[in-house]
């Protein structure tokens, strides 16, 4: 008997979920997604994938690829987390979010195939909610008739639930420090564990510039798995959307090195389907959105992005500079888990802001106090509001922007932007940019 789509993701709740959870104490293990996708018996081995990991653009880079390879006529799907309004964005089906009824269906597969792993105390019996939320995407995927997946990495990779896959591309994006007490506390471990998802023979796409000291991991790792590597040129003046553009530009080269070409036309897939419509259409929710908001008799510029590591502020800062459509005043609402560098994106934001609302994050991870944050807005010149509640938070700074003339930036979480983003949309109109 199937039961709700509430029922299992009710059950998905009673396991072990990292992403709900300080992740001191965080305890990863591949054998346990690796029992259960084995006695589905999901057949994932006719399908392509692209494995994507990085400190970030990993979910913009992704999305790029699976709807450039779409125009070139391939049935595509993507596995990509967090979600920011509805847990279905997780696995999309040629751009769109799977239904509440697939969903269902494959989290009621997934979930027989456990209580049969609990019976026979099998590996499958320790899955977390992470683990079993990957099987039900690779049970959807394989029941798709799709040609190509591109599969985002939760966490690292070498450990991580994705990583049962074999790649025909692999993307490195990036390399900061993030989950430093999981991963390691230097670039050079946490590498070491994104590299992790190389496969022997196979080929990576990464960013790292080939001065960065990273580099030479890079090349060591792919040394140890045969694989060719691909060095994406990017420097400190381009745009976060202009390299994860870049990258998503080479793979799709590579894809049609490899003999894939695009349907109805004698030409391999290339770069060329990265054209502005596709650039447009992969646009995801809470990274670098923009809405005009109503605010009395005017209307504000609100700026929605997720950005929780100071590399992806400044980079996003980059790109505010460039916008002619925002003014020299930004407001902005700052919320942030206690395991981000708060510090060095107060610094980002002393660059560009001239109010910082200071808010606070619900949940068993924790949010860094508002008045901490206040304090270090202070530090970087910014006058500091403290309100711990995000929704009065976004009140506050809208005001205040409609009062100055400025515009409002939402950043340091997914959970704000989760928070936030409904009653957004739900006034606002989006603003091409």
């Amino acid at each position: 008997m199937i039961e709700s789509l509430e029922y299992y993701l009710r059950r998905m709740n009673s396991l072990t979920n990292w992403e709900e959870r300080p992740r001191g104490g965080m305890e990863v293990a591949l054998e346990p997604i690796r029992d259960l996708v084995e006695q589905m018996a999901v057949p994932i081995q006719g399908l392509h994938f692209v494995h994507v990991t990085g400190t970030k653009g990993k979910g913009s880079v992704g999305s790029l690829i699976e709807r450039a390879m779409g125009v070139a006529g391939y049935r595509t799907g993507r596995y990509s987390s967090p979600h920011v309004q509805s847990i279905n964005e997780r696995i999309t089906i040629d751009g769109e979010a799977v239904s509440d009824e697939c969903l269902r269906d494959a989290l009621a597969f997934v979930f027989r195939t456990y209580d049969e792993a609990a019976q026979q105390n099998s590996a499958g019996a320790k899955a977390t909610w992470f683990d079993v939320f990957t099987a039900a995407a690779l049970f959807i995927f394989a029941k798709s008739d799709l040609e190509w997946v591109v599969m985002e990495v939760g966490l690292g990779g070498r450990l991580d639930s994705t990583n049962i896959i074999s790649a025909d591309v692999s993307v490195l994006t990036n390399v900061e420090l993030e989950h430093t007490e999981i991963l390691g506390d230097t670039r050079a471990k946490i590498a070491a564990e994104k590299l992790g998802i190389l496969k022997n023979g196979g080929f990576l796409v990464t960013g790292i510039d080939t001065a960065d000291e990273i580099a030479r991991i890079v090349k060591l790792a792919c040394d140890d798995k045969c694989c060719d590597v691909a060095f994406v040129p990017v420097n400190d003046t381009f745009s976060f959307s202009e390299r994860n553009r870049r990258l998503a530009a080479r793979v799709l080269n590579v894809i049609g090195a490899q003999g894939w070409r695009i349907f109805g036309q004698n030409l391999p897939v290339s770069e060329s389907i990265l054209t502005s419509d596709v650039i447009r259409q992969a646009q995801l929710p809470g990274r670098r959105e923009l809405f005009d908001v109503p605010v009395g008799d005017k209307t504000v510029v609100i700026v929605l992005d997720a950005g929780h590591v100071a590399e992806s502020a400044r980079l996003l800062s980059l790109e505010i500079k460039r916008m002619r459509i925002l003014s020299d005043t930004c407001i902005a609402v700052f919320a942030i888990r206690p395991d981000k560098d708060a510090a060095a994106i107060a610094a980002v934001l002393g660059d560009i802001c001239h109010t910082v609302v200071c808010t606070e994050l619900a949940g068993k991870r924790g949010s860094v106090e508002a008045a901490v944050l206040a304090s270090l807005v202070t530090k970087e010149g910014c006058l500091a509001v403290i309100q711990d509640q995000p929704t009065t938070a976004l009140e506050i700074a809208l005001n205040t922007a409609q009062a100055v003339n400025g515009w409002v930036l939402v950043i340091g979480s997914f959970d704000l932007v989760s928070t936030l983003r409904p009653a957004v949309t739900s006034v606002g109109k989006t603003v091409e940019c």
